[in-house]
């Protein structure tokens, strides 16, 4: 299962990494603590449903269920926007794409994965990779560091993300963080301790100036 406390970890196998998709799939605007369990359940009750022996794969799981059962098992376990999310999940599990080494704009072909369900995904479980998640608390960080025309959502166009995207691995650069260590810690202060964050952003800056 997930562990969301330890959300970060590049040492995962190919099932571990189908489980971690799912997971990013699921978890858009919910609670990674509520989802890790939901999704860990979707799949163990799917695999007992389909008789499987051996190993639980993922993307096996989701090809043999198909988009109507496998939409039921996720509203079974309270998964939200389960028909979307069904779709992504059966979609990406024939796509044929190998987790290890699939690309972002591969990702993004499978309708219901979106910029920030694939840069979670790849920022989170490779070590190498250069990409941000841009949710509210990453958004308000970027104002605070000042940078301009940054949006109240999630940016929509490829090219406004990407524009974003290399300003804040700039800031990660100039500071020492890896892109998954400064997403972490800002959701971290933002989410938790936003009475905090005056004296975060203050210490950010001082890093890059230093």
């Amino acid at each position: 299962m997930i562990d969301p406390k330890n959300i970060t970890n590049y040492g995962l196998d190919r099932r571990q990494l189908q489980e971690y998709l799912y997971f990013w799939i699921a978890v858009a605007g919910k609670k990674a603590s509520t989802i890790a369990p939901r999704i860990d359940a979707v799949l163990k009750e799917g695999y007992h449903k389909l008789g499987h022996r051996g190993p639980r794969v993922p993307f096996k799981i989701a090809r043999e269920l198909g988009w109507h059962r496998l939409r039921a098992i996720l509203k079974n376990n309270g998964i939200g926007d389960h028909g979307a999310k069904a779709y992504a999940m059966v979609a990406i599990a024939k796509s044929g794409f190998d987790l290890k080494t699939c690309t972002r704009d591969e990702l993004v072909t499978i309708k219901g994965i979106g910029f920030k369900t694939a840069n979670c995904f790849l920022m989170h479980s490779r070590k190498d990779a250069r990409c941000a998640a841009f949710d509210t608390h990453l958004l308000k960080f970027m104002r605070a560091m000042g940078c301009q025309d940054v949006p109240d959502q999630a940016p929509q166009s490829k090219k406004q993300h990407e524009r974003l995207e290399e300003k804040f691995l700039e800031i990660a650069d100039k500071t020492g963080f890896s892109p998954a260590d400064l997403d972490l810690i800002t959701w971290r202060i933002y989410a938790h301790h936003s009475h905090h964050k005056d004296v975060f952003i203050k210490a950010v800056k001082q890093r890059i100036k230093s």
